[in-house]
């Protein structure tokens, strides 16, 4: 049996960010199990690196770097007058290059990716490969190497929507140029032997209700692939964490905070400054604290002297374990599309029995929370203020019904490593 694997991820370690932790985590328990996986991913542009680099430091884990190919500017934020003319001025330019998104920064990576990926299937007489997106052009490029090695088992994977997504500037394309993008997505599904995204609803609600029609094995085409948990990162902490009010009862809120969420944190403010002017004694026993990048929602608690709330820098993964250890609530801001999933700060409060607590639109993580008795929701439509001080008093008082046998041990990476396997593997 060939144990070689080929991942084609362009956020991969040494390259910072959330989108790169997925499949770094993958990369770990493949080579953990006998596989030699090979990487190929970008140059990192940056001066940080990935919270996750360590975890892929294997001898069956080869990362294949290749040139950014993308203009620089478009991927950071400009810091003076000289940068954003360069900004501008891509921003005129790439339509001329671009027939869809001008943010896809897999644009002009098609022929040299695929020369190496070839090289290293040859080489290596490789028959599985795993392609994932964001950036989303990627998937289509890599589309060829079906053509060239029809042998081969080719997973594409989406850890966003594409093109019913509104980032990676959809949100904002001409009819003519959303439906270029469209018809890429449609012959990725159509040529992939399987799509996989993080979400059963998405996938029901969307991929299947859009490309059932014109496929004559949907269900064995679409995979669920959920985001996990990492086994190791918990080696040290205790397997039982739960806490029970003290002093303090403590929220924790890490990572990025998405768009769309302004009126969910406004309802939230609202129902604080509530507390604060009629139940003091309960407010000074709050405790919120958001480890983030994302500063623009900062004002709307300072400027009302919410004091009980505080921002502060972003912490890496080890940190992060340490501060969910001491706190009592994982708090979580949801919108489209991130409501769609569970995502990675919600399965890594799993194994430690955190309590979460959804602000959010009904979705598929409301429901899913609710139905696993996992942690409370609060709808921005609902008297926010009266269910946020019912999941505050159940806390309190030892009444609310969390479910401290939920089986976590299906979030873990190990057990996904092998279903993964089982699919990939012919």
């Amino acid at each position: 049996m060939n144990k070689h694997i080929l991942l084609v991820c362009y956020v991969f370690p040494p390259y910072p960010g959330i989108g790169g932790r997925r499949w770094a985590k993958f990369a770990k328990y493949l080579a953990k199990k006998g596989y030699t996986v090979h990487v190929i991913n970008s140059e990192n542009p940056f001066p940080e690196v990935s919270n996750w680099t360590q975890d892929v430091q294997s001898g069956n884990i080869h990362v294949h770097s290749l040139s950014l190919r993308y203009p620089r500017v478009l991927i950071t934020q400009p810091k003076n007058i000289f940068e954003k003319i360069i900004y501008h001025a891509w921003v005129n330019i790439l339509p001329l290059f671009s027939r869809g998104t001008i943010y896809d920064r897999a644009l002009f990576w098609k022929k040299m990716v695929l020369k190496h990926a070839f090289n290293l299937i040859e080489k290596h007489q490789i028959k599985s490969v795993i392609v994932s997106g964001a950036p989303f052009h990627l998937l289509h490029h890599c589309l060829e190497i079906k053509k060239k090695f029809p042998a081969t088992v080719l997973l594409s994977d989406f850890r966003d929507p594409w093109t019913d997504g509104k980032t990676y500037g959809m949100g904002a394309l001409s009819k003519k140029r959303l439906e270029y993008e469209k018809n890429m997505e449609k012959e990725t599904v159509l040529y992939s032997d399987y799509i996989s995204y993080p979400s059963q609803d998405y996938v029901d609600n969307n991929f299947k209700k859009k490309y059932s029609s014109i496929l004559k094995n949907s269900e064995e085409k679409f995979m669920i692939i959920p985001h996990g948990f990492d086994e190791d990162d918990f080696k040290n902490i205790p397997s039982d964490s739960l806490l029970h009010p003290h002093k303090k009862v403590k929220f924790l809120y890490a990572g990025s905070m998405y768009t769309g969420i302004y009126h969910i944190l406004d309802a939230f403010v609202n129902s604080l400054l509530k507390i604060k002017a009629e139940m003091p004694d309960l407010y000074n026993r709050l405790q919120i604290d958001f480890y983030t990048d994302t500063v623009q929602y900062e004002k709307l608690f300072k400027n009302n002297s919410l004091d009980v709330v505080r921002f502060h820098n972003p912490v890496n993964s080890g940190e992060y374990f340490s501060k969910i250890t001491e706190t009592d609530f994982i708090i979580l801001f949801l919108s489209f599309p991130w409501n769609l999933n569970l995502t990675t700060k919600v399965v890594e409060s799993l194994p430690l029995r955190k309590r979460l607590l959804a602000f959010s639109d009904k979705s598929f993580v409301t429901d899913y929370i609710q139905t696993n008795r996992i942690g409370s929701v609060i709808y921005p439509d609902q008297n926010v203020n009266e269910r946020f001080l019912n999941v505050l008093n159940n806390y309190i008082e030892g009444k609310d019904d969390f479910n401290t046998n939920f089986d976590v041990n299906q979030f873990s990476y190990n057990v996904l490593a092998d279903n993964l396997l089982k699919k990939l593997i012919k």
